[in-house]
Order: C-alpha cells, then sequence, then structure tokens
C-alpha cells in the first residue's frame, strides 16, 4: 500500500525506511525479472545447450527450463482456499488472473516455507491435459541465476539412486563441481485438479 503524506505532515524516519526497504525489495526483483527477460530473449537453439533457471529450496539448488518461465514476482497477498492440498499456499491475482500457488518445500515433503526477503514465487506455464496452457506460482526460498546444461551435465534419474524419492524430477545436472536437481513441472504441479 502506498504512503500518502499531506504537505503538512513531517516525514517521519520509519516511513522514509519502510519506504527505502520496499523499493530495495522490489529493485531486486526487478533486477531478476530483466536479468529472466534478457535470457529469454538470447536462447539460441544453436548448440544443444538448454538454459534453465536455478532457484534454492532449504539447501538445495534445483533448475526448471527457462522456457517455462514467465516471471518472477515478490511475495503478493495469497488467498487460501479451503479443500485444497496442504502444498496448495492459495491463488493470487496475477494482472486479474487467477494463479495458484505451489508451496515446493510442501509438495516435496518438507517443512511449510518461512518467508523471507529472498523468497519469491516463479510464474510458470506448462501444457495441461489436452487443454490450454494452465499457469502456475512455486513459492522457491531464493532465485540464483540462469545457468546453461549441456546433454553431457546432465544424468538420468534412474542413476541417482535407489532409495531415492525421483518422482518430481527429469534428471540431475552436473554444474561448477555441484550437483542441480532438473524439476519436471508435470509431475511437481497438480494439472488434473481445478482452482
Amino acid at each position: 500500500m502506498p504512503i500518502i503524506i499531506q504537505p503538512s505532515e513531517p516525514i517521519a524516519e520509519p516511513e522514509i525506511l519502510e519506504k527505502t526497504a520496499a523499493s530495495q525489495s522490489v529493485s531486486t526483483i526487478e533486477k531478476k525479472n530483466i536479468e529472466l527477460q534478457k535470457h529469454l530473449e538470447s536462447v539460441e537453439f544453436i548448440d544443444d545447450k538448454t538454459q534453465f533457471l536455478m532457484f534454492g529450496i532449504e539447501q538445495g539448488d534445483y533448475v526448471l527450463d527457462i522456457l517455462k518461465v514467465r516471471e518472477i514476482l515478490d511475495i503478493p497477498p495469497i488467498t487460501k482456499v479451503p479443500r485444497t492440498p496442504e502444498f496448495m499456499l492459495g491463488v493470487i491475482n496475477l494482472r486479474g488472473s487467477v494463479v495458484p500457488v505451489v508451496d515446493l518445500k510442501q509438495r516435496f515433503g518438507m517443512e511449510r516455507a518461512e518467508f523471507t526477503e529472498n523468497s519469491c514465487i516463479i510464474i510458470v506455464e506448462i501444457e495441461g491435459n489436452g487443454s490450454k496452457p494452465r499457469v502456475f506460482g512455486l513459492l522457491v526460498d531464493a532465485v540464483q541465476e540462469v545457468i546453461s546444461l549441456s546433454p553431457d551435465m546432465i544424468n538420468e534419474v534412474s542413476k541417482v539412486g535407489t532409495n531415492i524419492d525421483t518422482g518430481f524430477l527429469k534428471g540431475v545436472g552436473n554444474y561448477l563441481e555441484n550437483f542441480v536437481l532438473i524439476m519436471d513441472l508435470a509431475k511437481v504441479l497438480p494439472l488434473k485438479e481445478s482452482f
């Protein structure tokens, strides 16, 4: 909500700090969106590398195909919808459209996400079950960067191990000597349910 100050009122320091903090927060998200747009505009299909958006959940690094990402949002007001799965935080208003938001931590069996200054919602678009594309929001701890992975940097999920639930993964990427988990959005998102 914008701060409205009448000309006759003195400006209190807490209001200045609140306004400055809000503008810094917005500028961080705006920077991520500008970076995302630059990468989307520069996606090249000349080589065999695929670009991914990397984000953090708990101590893990996850990625998803950048072509599925529409934008990154600061946390807007979320309206809880009754009788939905626990991992469904609710819905947000995205320029007049109702967008369901999934808490990825809960979807992966972790504790409910705590909002921090780095928390954000990644807006993704995925093909529905034979219908028009569906739009979802994914709550994550932090968005990190856009990376490129070639096929030789990606391992099949079956080679990860037998005691690990890999139902939500397409593969495991090797990036700068660390592993990143490649999400399979079709398995993560509840496409059969209507919200």
